[in-house]
């Protein structure tokens, strides 16, 4: 099938199997996506994601499942994972910091705290992913033109500083990229989601084990990102508050982009963090 054939989403034309508006790939009849965010039982083999077969009306067909791979399926047991991902740290040197740094828009610092590395055979910038406990259950690379892809053999977990977590709050973001720019606003303890929709058994046990006094839900700004955390909140069936981005504010890296949109977001979580919602969970928006 000719490469020509595969148009790149849009803002327009999202997705149609995760409902974003980036990195993934459809084919011009409808007939099949490539998903960079969620997992099918069929790696593409010329783009980082999954394949996908559509039906007419754009909706997966019904047998698709996201793929969930056993401890004695995998390539990696647990432990080489972890192994990996140290080892991949041990192999970024300070330039490479301060590269993806800059290219991320967030600090070296919360680079080191995410124990962000590098994979040379790959050419890729490597984010441990994580069960409730800390153990490594798979990373996410993340290239030099930015496409996104997984270890094979490991799974989606949660991308955050092992040390970083507190019991005083727990914010929840989507990726590792805004895990990274929660922690530059001060705020380290905190975990990014996978995707969208993901990680909510691994959240739940997350926030049972830490018991935090303050759990803040922070989604993408989009349907998708803001249905994910609604379906989070409910399952937690703990008190939450759910923070709205700015109108036009994609994800929290974009807020934290300008200063006056940073201060606002800091504000607004510190808020929340040291006031009372009486019970009751909150939507906050700034226009």
């Amino acid at each position: 099938m000719a490469k020509s054939e595969w148009k790149r989403v849009s803002k327009s034309e999202p997705c149609v199997i995760c409902g974003k508006p980036d990195w993934c790939l459809r084919l011009a009849d409808g007939s099949l996506a490539i998903c960079a965010r969620i997992e099918s039982p069929h790696p593409a083999r010329s783009s980082a994601g999954w394949v996908h077969r559509l039906r007419e009306d754009d909706r997966a067909r019904e047998y698709w499942r996201p793929v969930r791979r056993s401890a004695t399926s995998s390539v990696h047991n647990p432990s080489n994972l972890g192994e990996l991902s140290e080892r991949l740290q041990r192999a970024m040197t300070e330039d490479a910091y301060r590269w993806l740094a800059t290219r991320l828009g967030v600090s070296i610092e919360s680079l080191h705290k995410l124990r962000v590395g590098w994979n040379s055979s790959k050419q890729s910038f490597s984010f441990p992913m994580r069960e409730p406990n800390g153990r490594v259950c798979g990373i996410r690379y993340r290239s030099l033109d930015d496409s996104k892809f997984s270890e094979r053999g490991g799974c989606e977990g949660l991308f955050f500083d092992p040390d970083g977590l507190s019991r005083n709050y727990l914010l929840v973001v989507e990726g590792a990229s805004d895990a990274a720019a929660a922690i530059c606003l001060g705020f380290p303890s905190v975990v990014g989601r996978s995707n969208c929709v993901g990680n909510v058994p691994q959240l739940v046990t997350l926030c049972r084990r830490l018991s935090p006094h303050r759990i803040i839900l922070i989604p993408d700004n989009d349907q998708p990102g803001i249905r994910g955390a609604e379906s989070l909140a409910l399952a937690l069936h703990i008190e939450s508050n759910t923070l709205i981005l700015p109108n036009g504010i994609k994800d929290v890296r974009q807020c934290t982009s300008s200063t006056k949109n940073a201060d606002w977001l800091r504000d607004q979580i510190g808020t929340l963090i040291s006031t009372s919602t009486n019970g009751e969970q909150t939507h906050e928006r700034h226009e």
